[in-house]
């Protein structure tokens, strides 16, 4: 009798186990021509995802979207959909074909393999994802179709901030400053979007020219807070990029000056200095973060950087202590159980 019980668990479980394979994406095991060659057969668009594996936000796409029943039933009737990891096999090449310069990145193709559009990262939203991948498949808000749309209102800046984002997310620069100029052009009856414009052309000449005083200007003039906390990091991104360390700790300072308590800041701030092993840095990066963890205790990332920064400094105990803690409040995260193992035997 008990064979029989078994026998009937196992089937029941093979069986949840094939139904629930059918209720998400069915990603194709195919290489990318062969991908192309099966829009062809089928006539529909590829949907190109193109993630990492460290990636989180790639994995609440995968998990949220991608496994998910309704999402599943659109996508795979709408598109025949391949999934692709950047740094494996064919995805560095797919990296530089569509210039994708951050997981997740999902692309909508023609058989062709000629971009519809892309949506870049993954919010959390599901029915947003979902409802620009149905977008995509019906041609709206694509950028033909915004295109089409600007020669019809050429003085509709709403239209033109759109299409500047799309060329933004595609890495055309170029193409992008054409569009957020003509949102500046458009003047002060659209000021939300010609701040966010002249923000992304500050950007542009900065990468362009090395040019930093508009995006300095920004920070010191909008009062928008998100923005000038976005302007930081690019300014910061920019002196790290170009080996100019004494300005960007004279930036992350005047940034800490302005967002006192700004915890992203501080772990930021903190993780460079270990990140890039600036010793002497060491003992401003662990008071940022001790900082940054009494304004925010429970944020595991940034008792991690402090314990990091505390064993690169050669405080086993204050290391101990801190990824501890961390472990503590994300117990599913290996990396901290690991790094306080060897902090331990390193105590011993």
């Amino acid at each position: 009798m008990l064979k029989y019980v078994l026998l009937s668990l196992v089937l029941l479980f093979s069986c949840a186990v094939e139904k629930s394979a059918e209720q998400g994406v069915e990603f194709v095991d195919l290489t990318f021509e062969k991908t192309l060659q099966k829009a062809i057969e089928t006539g529909k668009p590829v949907l190109l995802n193109i993630h990492a594996e460290w990636c989180s936000p790639c994995k609440r796409l995968y998990k949220q979207v991608f496994l998910d029943g309704s999402s599943g039933a659109y996508i795979n009737e709408a598109t025949v959909p391949l999934r692709v990891d950047g740094e494996k096999g064919e995805g560095p090449e797919l990296m530089k074909t569509f210039n994708v310069r951050g997981y997740p990145t999902t692309l909508l193709l023609t058989s062709k393999g000629e971009e519809i559009d892309r949506i870049v990262g993954y919010s959390g939203d599901k029915a947003k994802f979902l409802q620009k991948v149905k977008e995509y498949v019906e041609g709206k808000n694509t950028v033909a179709d915004l295109k089409s749309r600007v020669q019809d209102n050429p003085d509709n800046a709403e239209l033109y901030i759109k299409l500047a984002r799309k060329y933004n997310e595609r890495g055309n620069d170029e193409k992008a400053a054409v569009h957020f100029e003509r949102v500046v052009e458009l003047g002060p009856a659209n000021r939300d979007l010609v701040e966010e414009a002249e923000f992304q052309l500050a950007l542009h000449n900065m990468r362009e020219t090395g040019d930093t005083q508009p995006i300095e200007t920004i920070i010191q003039q909008s009062d928008d807070q998100q923005l000038r906390e976005q302007a930081w990091y690019y300014l910061i991104r920019y002196y790290d990029r170009n080996d100019k360390p004494d300005k960007l700790f004279q930036a992350y300072e005047k940034a800490l000056d302005q967002m006192p308590e700004n915890t992203t800041m501080m772990n930021s701030y903190a993780w460079y200095v270990f990140q890039n092993e600036v010793e002497k840095k060491y003992n401003r990066g662990i008071e940022v973060a001790q900082k940054a963890v009494e304004l925010d205790p429970k944020a595991h990332q940034i008792w991690d950087t402090l314990g990091q920064l505390q064993f690169a400094a050669g405080n086993t105990e204050g290391a101990i202590k801190a990824m501890s803690r961390a472990a503590e409040l994300n117990p599913e995260e290996e990396s901290y159980k690991e790094n306080l193992k060897a902090y331990k035997e390193k105590k011993m």
